[in-house]
């Protein structure tokens, strides 16, 4: 799930300079435990993604699932979805603004639940295997 998030597009990787941190890559290897942890908070990935739909955006969440390619969210969704708070907490945390944090959890979180649902379905182990993610970034960042 990590290694398909952080290396698995071209976007992940790719160098802006305008973004802090050595680039888009660098600020979404901050963000990931960050969205992981904002995906438990908001009852794992099935709470999240009801959020996602209750908030006009069900037709993006049912790409995610699907097995063909992922409708990207709007960074403005992913505000109102989580809220402007949890974006500003999430922006002084990382020493970037709010619409930084915001595009790259738009990039992110579609990412992950593409992972966690390669058949086109959610797998039911979605939020232990996120679980597990966290624990292994948290390990290699030595947290």
């Amino acid at each position: 799930v990590l290694g398909s998030v952080l290396g698995g597009g071209s976007q992940a990787g790719a160098s802006d300079d305008n973004a802090p941190l050595g680039g888009k890559g660098a600020l979404l290897a901050m963000l990931l435990p960050l969205a992981i942890q904002l995906i438990q908070r908001n009852g794992g990935v099935g709470g999240l993604m009801d959020q996602f739909r209750q908030a006009g955006h069900g037709q993006q969440v049912a790409s995610w699932l699907s097995t063909g390619e992922n409708e990207p969210v709007d960074p403005q969704a992913v505000g109102q979805v989580i809220g402007m708070g949890e974006l500003s907490q999430l922006s002084e945390r990382l020493g970037v603004s709010s619409d930084q944090v915001a595009s790259g959890l738009a990039q992110i979180l579609p990412q992950v639940v593409n992972q966690l649902s390669p058949t086109g379905e959610m797998q039911p182990d979605a939020d232990d295997t996120l679980d597990s993610a966290l624990s292994s970034l948290m390990k290699n960042f030595g947290r």
